[in-house]
């Protein structure tokens, strides 16, 4: 590792008005922010630059997207840019730099858990430096679970939905959900169609390979509407924020969440014990268990005008004792995931390492099909469709993004 961040040349310590002004942009919550913020801002002098991170957070992307669409469509791009994979960075890899010299030149091959760099792939060249693996399963309270009167996670789906009726007795809210912005709820379907589909068909589903109007998309939205009329997930969720319901869990109002690694901190920020949570891939009772994930990515727009200073700082950001530092529990860098520091981020990486993954949906898809997926969710949610309908929809959204290619 001492080899790959001694691959770049690192100045002396610089005066803060000789060093490179850099901006970096991201989606990310203002904890990880301000953690990452404060490493670049202690390190970054000897690397002769001063990086600003600007956040647009908390929006579902979407805003983050737009900004970056408008910077680098007037050719006013920032150095770096935070990026996730699939249909989300395609549209923009004509403004990126292909990395693949800079993998040679600092080893990142040897660095970076290989699953994650192949999701880097567009065109088969390498498009971003991975910085995070995200696993999704469900967190649990522990504490509820025991007071519900389950003494262990499900192991079935019959079993998932009979524990939702003890949590629901026991006065909490089974599954905490923010519906705003749409990918929350989204997370929870897709684990439903890795039910009814299997994994085979659930791939060939979000690849568009195979027509949506099928019965495992149809049961998929029966199973969510289900759910939502069962109070398995919280009243008035569709205007929640993501953020929002997250809180649910450490206020112990809710007993589960579908969500990634970063919960952790969000624990860790409440000041309560990490011993006291959980995590399970959801039963899915097929013969391979699956679970959603995606790759949190940089990306250097070529139009940069510091494009060496900018990876420099980037590779020492990526290493285990930086990525250690601020805190990352999922961190793409091998070597770098604390277990004492982070047992949940640690239970995640080991499910990785022992279950298949597949793309998280607004990933997987077009932004245009994964727009008309979250209005026919939020449709089947307020029962003003059916799921027979919004299955429909959603082929008829697919059939028209081709036909503008």
């Amino acid at each position: 590792m001492a080899a790959a961040l001694g691959a770049s040349f690192r100045l002396d310590d610089v005066s803060a008005q000789d060093a490179v002004a850099l901006n970096f942009t991201t989606p990310a919550g203002a904890e990880t922010v301000e953690r990452e913020q404060a490493w670049f801002d202690a390190n970054e002098a000897q690397y002769g630059v001063d990086v600003t991170i600007t956040a647009v957070s908390g929006s579902g992307f979407v805003l983050y997207l737009d900004k970056l669409k408008t910077q680098l469509a007037g050719g006013q791009p920032p150095d770096a840019a935070r990026m996730y994979t699939g249909y989300l960075a395609t549209p923009y890899v004509s403004y990126m730099t292909p990395l693949d010299d800079y993998y040679e030149q600092y080893g990142w091959d040897d660095l970076i858990v290989a699953a994650a760099v192949q999701k880097t792939l567009i065109d088969d060249k390498k498009y971003g430096l991975p910085v995070s693996i995200n696993g999704m399963p469900f967190w649990y309270s522990i504490d509820a679970f025991t007071k519900a009167g389950i003494t262990a996670p499900p192991t079935t789906f019959d079993e998932l939905e009979a524990n939702n009726d003890k949590l629901k007795a026991a006065g909490y809210v089974p599954l905490a959900e923010g519906g705003k912005f749409g990918w929350d709820i989204m997370r929870v379907f897709e684990f439903f169609l890795e039910k009814y589909a299997g994994p085979q068909l659930h791939d060939q589903l979000t690849g568009m390979e195979a027509s949506w109007v099928d019965q495992s998309v149809i049961d998929s939205f029966a199973a969510w509407k289900r759910w939502v009329d069962n109070g398995w997930v919280n009243e008035g969720f569709l205007g929640t924020a993501p953020d929002d319901a997250d809180t649910m869990l450490t206020q112990g109002t809710a007993a589960m969440l579908l969500t990634g690694p970063w919960e952790e901190n969000n624990i860790r920020n409440a000041n309560l014990d990490l011993a006291g949570f959980a995590v399970f891939p959801g039963p899915t009772d097929q013969e391979s268990v699956r679970f959603s994930s995606f790759i949190d990515q940089w990306q250097i727009p070529n139009e940069g005008k510091n494009i060496d200073k900018t990876i420099e700082i980037i590779n020492a950001f990526i290493q285990p004792a930086a990525q250690a530092e601020v805190l990352n529990s999922a961190p793409a860098t091998i070597g770098a995931l604390d277990s004492e520091a982070s047992p949940l981020g640690a239970a995640i990486f080991d499910l990785i390492n022992t279950h298949e993954t597949f793309l998280v949906l607004d990933q997987a898809m077009p932004q245009e099909v994964t727009n008309a997926f979250f209005d026919q969710q939020a449709a089947v949610s307020t029962g003003s469709t059916s799921p027979e309908d919004a299955a429909t929809a959603m082929q008829k959204a697919i059939e028209d993004f081709k036909s503008n290619q």
